[in-house]
């Protein structure tokens, strides 16, 4: 996948132990909780759109972003041999900081998607028969490390990565890229020598990558780039008989599926994605496309997310804006490249089309980019690591102010040999159409134990037949578990799996503010 411009955002991080590997004590960040940030695409705007743009990004600062992501490649950081270029690196660092951006994430590119990006002496020695774990070649990163480590922890580098998607090059060049894993190896033993808590990662594109089972172990941090895919049934629009992966497509449906996919491929340690997008265009999604649906992902992600803080710790979302026309010309080059026009079409689409806001002159919303800053908000808030515990203060009504007309009452006894929850859910069918029993409502209630902010798999009953202030018996049945998890004293999340089908999280908020007073007292 190409790269565009250099990237500014907003991350989710926590602290990892380096020297020892152990993924709950490593320093990614000082805070231990997970950040959603966003990168710029600046490409040939005009001013006015540029200036909306910034307006837009600093709204979700204000919000609680404040993490960024550079990527810096080598040949541009060391042009000849022994000078290295530091206005480049700090310059982009400080211009985060004055943006209001705490944490940063540098990437030190030595291979990126397209393949090498070294200086001119390094491809002179692999040209000449040189490999990668050369102590010339080495030797050079170590000290390019020595440099430019120091520049970046005092303007508070949270992780270092070490190229970008070198999946490409091991398919293009698998000899010479198998000793790239004595070249990473080299460069984390420097990175922990010149500070034993600094997390170091690859970035790999998807879960797939060939570069995984090689460079992923060596890491701190497993990374890994999201990719929306289209796949064409239409022989002309394929190459070799097969649609051609360019991105990948998350529908609300199977985003936490994705999510789980990469968790798995991580071998145990911390998650940091980037590139996450939905486009909106027709044209490369299909039934999957709309504004609508565009929004839903984001909300799903927020929500997926939210289950998963103990294992992902940064997200990064591509783009805040769409690219601008300028990128039309890219559809057109691919064309000359050889491949297919339709493929060229779907790439332009998602350049285009995948922003949160579009590129006009005042960078207006799309109703994604309030889902994002939610997120942003919920996830600014919400410590991973909080010792936060449910307590009677958490009793009383909680919503989703997304969902209209249904919610939870909550009690909690706060027994320290057998505490106890108890949740009544107001809500409606599946199919949103009801039975002439019950007409088009459904009353569930669950109760069981809690142990710090969760109550795990609660049993969940279905309660039919009664009528309007009447004697009649009910009858009862259960019907699937729900889960509740608290953050905080007002955020929290019900997770639910019905044996009808349905299964979800539903992020909850309380009803009436100021009721959270108890809570915090306790």
């Amino acid at each position: 996948m190409m790269r565009i411009a250099p990237t500014l955002g907003l991350a989710l991080l926590v602290n990892v132990s380096v020297a020892q590997g152990d993924p709950a004590e490593m320093p990614l960040l000082g805070d231990s909780r997970l950040h959603l940030y966003t990168q710029q695409a600046y490409e040939g705007f005009d001013p006015a759109t540029e200036a909306a743009v910034n307006e837009r990004y600093d709204e979700l600062v204000d919000a609680g972003m404040d993490t960024v992501r550079h990527l810096f490649d080598w040949q541009d950081l060391e042009p000849t041999p022994g000078q290295y270029d530091t206005a480049l690196v700090i310059e982009a660092m400080d211009a985060a900081i004055e943006r209001g951006i705490k944490h940063q994430f540098p990437n030190l590119v030595v291979i990126d998607s397209a393949g090498p990006v070294v200086p001119q002496f390094v491809e002179d020695l692999l040209a000449g028969g040189a490999s990668w774990d050369d102590p010339q070649i080495t030797d050079a990163f170590a000290d390019l490390l020595s440099v430019f480590v120091p520049i970046m922890l005092e303007r508070d580098m949270f992780m270092l990565g070490l190229s970008n998607e070198p999946g490409g090059y091991y398919e293009d060049e698998p000899e010479l890229a198998a000793t790239f894993k004595g070249f990473v190896e080299a460069a984390v033993e420097q990175a922990h020598r010149l500070e034993p808590d600094l997390a170091t990662t690859v970035v790999f594109a998807g879960p797939n990558d060939p570069a995984i089972p090689d460079l992923l172990p060596l890491g701190d941090v497993a990374s890994f780039n999201n990719y929306i895919y289209f796949a064409e049934s239409d022989p002309a629009c394929q190459l070799n008989g097969e649609p051609l992966p360019l991105f990948r497509s998350d529908t609300a449906e199977n985003v936490g599926r994705y999510l789980d996919e990469l968790i798995a491929v991580a071998q145990g340690k911390l998650v940091n994605i980037q590139e996450i997008g939905q486009a909106v265009s027709g044209t490369t999604l299909g039934p999957n496309a709309g504004e609508g649906n565009q929004a839903a992902v984001y909300a799903a992600l927020n929500d997926a997310l939210g289950q998963r803080q103990a294992q992902i710790r940064t997200v990064c979302n591509w783009t805040l804006n769409d690219h601008d026309q300028a990128w039309l010309s890219l559809g057109q080059d691919l064309v000359n490249d050889g491949l297919p026009q339709c493929i060229a079409d779907n790439v332009v689409d998602i350049f285009t089309t995948t922003g949160l806001v579009r590129s006009d002159t005042s960078a207006t919303k799309r109703e994604a980019f309030e889902q994002f800053k939610a997120g942003v908000s919920r996830f600014a808030g919400a410590p991973a690591d909080s010792a936060f515990s449910i307590n009677q203060g958490i009793a009383g009504a909680w919503f989703d102010p997304t969902r209209p007309g249904q919610g939870f009452l909550i009690d909690v006894k706060a027994d320290p040999v057998q505490p106890l929850v108890f949740l009544a859910w107001f809500t409606f069918p599946a199919d949103a159409t009801g039975d002439s029993d019950d007409l088009s409502q459904r009353w569930y209630t669950a109760q069981g134990s809690y142990e710090g902010a969760s109550a795990e798999d609660l049993l969940v009953s279905l309660t039919t037949g009664g009528r309007l202030d009447s004697p009649e018996s009910v009858a009862t049945r259960p019907v699937g578990t729900v889960t509740l998890r608290f953050q905080s004293c007002t955020d929290g999340e019900v997770i639910y799996e019905l044996d009808e089908g349905p299964s979800g999280t539903i992020p909850i908020t309380r009803l009436l503010t100021g009721t959270d007073g108890l809570c915090e007292a306790l």
